[in-house]
Order: C-alpha cells, then sequence, then structure tokens
C-alpha cells in the first residue's frame, strides 16, 4: 500500500513537471526595471512567492509549528511541501501524502494571492529542518524554511528543599534554558 502511495505521489510529481514542458506557457515572466520614484508599467504576472516570509521558525517541543508559504498569480500550477533532508513529499496542493498525522496543509485564497501554510501538531525534536515550499514551474520557484525544535528546561537555582520561617522573605531564582535538535 506504502509503495503504491510513493508511486502515485512520484506520478503526480512527474506529470507536473512534465506537462508545463510540453504544453504552451500561458503566461510570460516579466521583470520590469524602473527607477524608484517611478510607478510600475506592468506587474509581475507569473506566480511568484511573496517575498519577506520567515525563513526560520522555532517552537518547543509538542507545540504546533506553521511554516508559511505565499504565492501570488498561482494559475493553475501545484504547490508541494517537501522536507528536504530526507527529499520526502509532504503535501501537494492540500493532498497530504505523509502517513504522520501530525502534518497537514491549510491552503486558502484572498484575491489573486494563495496561502499554503504547513502546519506540523506536536512537533519532536527530530522534526527540525529545512522544508521548502515550491511551486510547480520552469525553473522551480520555491521558498525555503528552517525549523527549529528546542526542548525547555526550568531550573530553580539553590537546595531542593529550603526551610524558612513563618513571615520571612524567601528569595527564589529560576532560569530557563532551551536546548535546540
Amino acid at each position: 500500500m506504502q509503495v503504491l502511495v510513493l508511486l502515485l505521489v512520484a506520478l503526480v510529481m512527474v506529470l507536473g513537471m512534465v506537462v508545463p514542458i510540453l504544453a504552451e506557457p500561458r503566461w510570460k515572466e516579466e521583470t520590469v526595471w524602473r527607477d524608484h520614484n517611478a510607478k510600475p508599467k506592468s506587474p509581475r504576472r507569473g506566480p511568484h512567492v511573496l517575498p519577506g516570509l520567515p525563513t526560520n521558525v522555532s517552537v518547543t517541543v509538542g507545540r504546533l509549528a506553521t511554516l508559511p508559504c505565499r504565492v501570488a498569480n498561482l494559475k493553475g500550477r501545484a504547490v508541494s511541501w517537501i522536507r528536504t533532508s530526507d527529499l520526502n513529499v509532504l503535501s501537494v496542493d492540500d493532498t497530504t501524502f505523509t502517513s504522520d498525522k501530525r502534518f497537514k496543509v491549510l491552503a486558502w485564497r484572498t484575491n489573486g494571492l494563495w496561502a499554503w501554510d504547513l502546519q506540523i501538531n506536536g512537533t519532536l525534536r527530530e522534526d527540525t529542518g529545512l522544508y521548502e515550499c515550491q511551486v510547480n514551474t520552469r525553473p522551480k520557484i520555491s521558498h525555503p524554511v528552517f525549523l527549529s525544535v528546542h526542548s525547555d528546561r526550568a531550573t530553580i537555582a539553590g537546595p531542593s528543599e529550603k526551610y524558612v520561617n513563618a513571615g520571612s522573605r524567601l528569595h527564589l531564582s529560576c532560569s530557563l534554558a532551551a536546548h535546540s535538535g
């Protein structure tokens, strides 16, 4: 069953890459070189990832991690999330291909902007690594996001037991240490 799913994922990926090569492009990528004070004459028409998205996400073990991806002018292209450490295809569009139920994609559209957020619920230290949001264009358009999952430990300085007289002051110092994984 798992082999069948992997073959299906590979077929979807290959078809997503071959069909755009064979078909005549419906849009033309345009870069407008202009003076900063002038208004652009024509905007970008092809798919593109919005600039300024976070490329690093940090969470504590067990928390929800949301890796953002925003694509404008998608024009029918597929969006995938890939874990680069093992080249595992986690999702294509809003379909999740991993058997790990902690992973899911939230996709929505506002005007010409698509959001494809990869969510990992109950993060583990092993989830630390580079993930990539990809749009199936030639050349490939992608947005890398590095996920850091760390464990925190709080400690109170001093002996484990302390006896004090009623009404006296007690000063506690607490420190928090984050360990990346």
